[in-house]
């Protein structure tokens, strides 16, 4: 079976139209053409543009960008080395291209650092320095980065967590047309109701300063560095019609195709159509819209609107995964655990499990917390899993509820302490997990 993961190199940067075959690249790049290396490099990685997915050829082409000073090349040949894809596995070099990279201004380095750096997975853990590179990638309009500085201050500083929070949702709905369910929910936990710029009926009066709210206006003032994504992006507008949404989704607009499929999906505005929907879900898809990879990748994995396709459902998935959608993390990652249209990995399982819950998907949180618990797919470390387990249980998910209560009757990797025992197995207990009231009922029996 064909293996469909595609370094995450293709998310260190916004490819640009294919536009040339290989061949043409090749001429290209032996008449020096940094570009085409990279574009090269990007054509084997991938599988696409008539070329077979070759991870050493890709490997080779971002090696020759990357040598001659290409951002994203460099991006690109530090997951390489992260990952062994098409080389060997070296951490040393991963960081050092990353480096690189994030020293040009690329965002997606510095947020990978970032990640690199706070959960320790392959150095020493250093929070302060994973700060600085977050707040590097944030400050370039890296969603993810300003994410992850929400999530790493909301314990510590909750004004600067709804700060970097309400920035991760302006940029991705600036980006994608919508909301992130998983930033909107941190959002309410931290009492704030997540509220998009709202423009203002034109009647020839108002100017494009009118337009912007005051919450708006005072951010851009507070920071000058991020002005620009809060104004700019108020300036495009949204369809507000069904012909408008039509018109322009059939002239190519791929934030139309997506909106229009959520339309059919609903049935809002229009009969309810899973088959139409799912054919404008694809076509943004294949434009590169990060929602509708998730939700094409939904259709062929419970074959709703198309026929069921298992293969096609872990593409897209990944598609989604590799551009930062947090669902679609979890979903690859459980592919890849299972052997769902892809072949078993338990590396990658781990790998995108822990991308899912670096962005607090809770179901991929737990996952993570099995892996590092079985030593499956990463080293076994009990540490690290049971710290996953409480991110998971905080959220709710009844089993992470469950198992970290047993850590803590049992002092694994955590301090020996009944009442959290009894506290997260009585909510596990509430949700109607009979291995917690088992575990409540022997606690209890056994108590002095």
């Amino acid at each position: 079976m064909k293996r469909l993961f595609i370094y995450l190199v293709l998310a260190c940067t916004a490819l640009t139209a294919w536009g040339q075959t290989v061949d043409e690249f090749k001429k290209m790049a032996k008449a020096g053409d940094v570009e085409a290396l990279y574009m090269l490099g990007v054509s084997y990685s991938s599988g696409f543009n008539g070329c077979k997915q070759d991870y050493e050829e890709a490997f080779k082409w971002y090696s020759k960008a990357a040598k001659k000073g290409h951002a994203a090349a460099q991006c690109s040949l530090g997951y390489a080395y992260l990952l062994g894809q098409g080389t060997k596995k070296d951490i040393d070099k991963a960081i050092d291209w990353l480096k690189k990279a994030a020293g040009q201004g690329d965002s997606r380095a510095q947020e990978e650092l970032g990640n690199i750096y706070y959960y320790g997975t392959y150095v020493p853990q250093n929070k302060a320095e994973a700060e600085q590179w977050y707040l590097k990638s944030a400050a370039l309009g890296n969603t993810n980065g300003a994410f992850a500085l929400g999530q790493m201050y909301k314990d510590t500083d909750k004004d600067k967590a709804i700060h970097y929070l309400k920035l991760s949702q302006d940029l991705y709905l600036k980006e994608y047309g919508n909301t992130n369910e998983v930033t909107d929910k941190l959002l309410r936990e931290l009492g704030v109701e997540y509220k998009p710029v709202q423009l203002t009926a034109d009647t020839g009066g108002n100017t494009e300063e009118d337009k912007i709210t005051d919450e708006q206006k005072e951010s851009a003032d507070d920071d000058d560095i991020l002005a620009d994504f809060f104004i700019n992006y108020i300036l495009g507008g949204e369809e507000t019609t069904i012909s408008d949404i039509k018109k322009d989704a059939e002239n190519g607009d791929m934030k139309a195709q997506y909106n229009l499929g959520l339309r059919y999906a609903r049935g809002q505005e229009v009969n309810k159509d899973y088959a139409k929907a799912a054919y404008w879900f694809e076509k943004a898809a294949n434009q590169g819209h990060v929602e509708a990879q998730h939700l094409i990748g939904v259709c062929y994995y419970n074959g709703e609107g198309v026929k069921k396709d298992l293969t096609k459902a872990a593409y897209w998935h990944e598609k989604a995964a590799q551009q930062g959608q947090a669902e679609a993390q979890s979903f690859i990652g459980t592919f890849y655990s299972e052997g769902i249209g892809v072949s078993k990995d338990h590396a990658k399982a781990a790998y995108w499990y822990e991308k899912a819950a670096q962005q607090g998907q809770a179901e991929a949180q737990y996952n993570l917390g099995v892996y590092y618990y079985n030593g499956q797919g990463v080293d076994k470390n009990i540490t690290k899993a049971t710290y996953w387990f409480e991110k998971a249980a905080q959220q709710g998910l009844v089993q992470a509820q469950y198992f970290i209560g047993l850590c803590y009757h049992n002092g694994y990797s955590v301090n020996k302490d009944e009442t959290k025992a009894i506290y997260w197995l009585e909510k596990a207990e509430k949700q109607g997990y009979k291995d917690a009231s088992d575990a409540l009922k022997q606690i209890r029996t056994s108590a002095p």
